[in-house]
């Protein structure tokens, strides 16, 4: 067994995710193993995963590292190997994030592709709940955002897409928005849907809560996001509703289990990430009977698989 290795990758929630079945993998292969992360206490407490804090002036980074200093480590002079993750160039050879990933650092048979979710999250979530009363089924909406930190417009799906699935299934799901719109650093793409029963639009959930609100709810709902890998991990349903930055084929891959995952994406798709990452006008255009089919599929198949389980 060789003895230390440092894992690096992009800093946003959902790529550190990703991340995690690989940093969990290097255990098994080495004594000491570190990773730069601003979620420490997220992802790896209770691991033996040691976190190095990752220097950065994003906003939810940033402020996540100073609430637990505690949680990192002092970084090694020398690591005997280091591991910078990255699908970029998976991307532009067709490979998904997770398969750019495991080129790079092989995953063995059973990895954990789990997220934690410690009962005290739930428990601090359940009282912020509470002001709910309603028999209706609850479902997250992520809805379409852009940051001053990367305003890529090309990224969110059409505003008018949630609209439409807000209006068909208004009197089966309870639908709670959530975002970050704190000080004009995250804003809506466009103007709000119609329809949304609660919203939590300047950061009331902390990061604790806002990863357990997705194992509590129904479903899950939303933009090309971190809700894709939260809830892939999670195990939980999530419908994602693309832009014209990234395919679905390239976000949701094996090794995850993608049965409850469902998502609805515009044809021909534009594919804007692979023209450097550049804001473009885009096709956004998805067919309502499209979007309507695939996520009634998702639904479905999710309602089935817990009539089984009962």
């Amino acid at each position: 067994m060789k003895n230390s290795i440092l894992f690096t990758s992009y800093y946003g929630l959902g790529d550190q995710i990703n991340m995690r079945p690989f940093v969990l993998e290097a255990r098994k292969h080495y004594k000491s193993v570190y990773v730069a992360t601003s979620f420490a206490d997220l992802l790896y407490q209770d691991t033996g995963i040691k976190c190095i804090a990752q220097t950065s002036e994003l906003k939810t980074q940033k402020e996540w590292v100073s609430k637990k200093p505690e949680c990192y480590s002092e970084p090694l002079n020398n690591y005997e190997a280091t591991m910078a993750l990255n699908y970029h160039r998976g991307y532009r050879n067709g490979k998904s994030i997770m398969q750019a990933f495991n080129d790079q650092f092989p995953l063995g048979e059973n990895p954990d592709l789990g997220l934690p979710i410690k009962p005290e999250w739930t428990r601090k979530l359940k009282d912020k709940l509470s002001i709910i009363n309603t028999s209706k089924k609850l479902c997250v909406l992520k809805l379409p955002t852009l940051r001053s930190e990367w305003a890529i417009s090309s990224r969110n799906a059409k505003m008018e897409h949630f609209q439409k699935l807000i209006n068909k299934y208004k009197d089966e799901y309870f639908f709670i928005s959530v975002a970050d719109t704190r000080n004009g650093a995250e804003w809506f793409s466009e103007e709000l849907p119609i329809g949304i029963d609660l919203c939590f639009h300047n950061a009331e959930l902390d990061l604790e809560e806002y990863l357990a609100l997705f194992d509590f709810v129904d479903m899950t709902i939303g933009t090309m996001s971190n809700i894709v890998p939260i809830c892939l991990s999670l195990q939980k349903p999530v419908f994602c509703v693309f832009g014209g930055d990234v395919p679905s084929e390239r976000i949701a891959t094996k090794p995850y289990n993608l049965s409850k995952y469902g998502y609805a994406q515009p044809n021909p798709f534009s594919f804007t990430f692979l023209e450097n990452y550049r804001d473009k006008d885009c096709n956004k255009e998805i067919d309502e009977a499209v979007l309507f089919k695939a996520f009634a599929e998702l639904k479905s198949g999710v309602e089935n698989e817990k009539q089984v389980i009962d």
